[in-house]
């Protein structure tokens, strides 16, 4: 699932407003429309929104600049042997956040600039 942060409007200024976005447990099961949270569901599709599924961030992508033109950054959950680091890449530099600082720092600036927030279905 991916969000989208509404940074750019025609014909006005990027917005920099700070985005706050859960790293996990975000719940959306409240904003289904009643149908899909029937039990059982008539939509194969919506199973894994049932009440009660939260989701957990697993990337986000930031621009840096103004609307007409910047730069893009990514910030990945590399979860491969269950470590769960969280890499910064930045054009051809891949770079493992060591620290738990430097981790708050990468997603302190990217509340600044998120433009898409991908999630995953959580760990139950």
């Amino acid at each position: 699932m991916a969000g989208m942060a509404r940074r750019f409007a025609y014909m006005a200024p990027k917005s920099t407003t700070p985005v706050a976005f859960p790293l996990s447990d975000l719940e959306l099961g409240g904003l289904l429309p009643p149908m899909a949270l029937a039990d059982p569901s008539p939509y194969e599709l919506n199973v894994p929104h049932e009440p009660g599924t939260s989701y957990d961030l697993y990337a986000a992508v930031c621009h840096h600049g103004e609307d007409g033109s910047g730069h893009y950054t990514s910030l990945v959950r590399n979860e491969q042997e269950g470590r769960g680091d969280w890499v910064e890449i930045d054009d051809e530099v891949v770079r493992t956040l060591e620290s738990p600082d430097e981790v708050d720092d990468a997603l302190l600036r990217a509340e600044q600039s998120a433009y898409l927030l991908f999630y995953k279905i959580g760990d139950a």
